[in-house]
């Protein structure tokens, strides 16, 4: 037999994120649950660079390379 504070991993995590919340790193509103860094509005509002995914960009290269 299972002890009972194991059985469901899922609500020990909704309660440690009651507890403990997550914030938007950019404007500071809390994160829900499917969000990991930064808020939906947040992430839709940054400026996009129009580079293909599979080809090392500039910017890409930039923080690639050591100096």
């Amino acid at each position: 037999m299972e002890s009972g504070g194991f059985k469901r991993p899922g609500l020990l995590r909704k309660l440690f994120e009651f507890v403990f919340p997550h914030y938007c790193k950019v404007c500071g509103h809390r994160l829900d649950p499917s969000e990991e860094q930064l808020c939906v509005t947040c992430f839709l509002g940054m400026p996009r660079l129009g580079y293909r995914a599979d080809v090392i960009n500039p910017t890409e290269r930039m923080l690639l390379t050591e100096k």
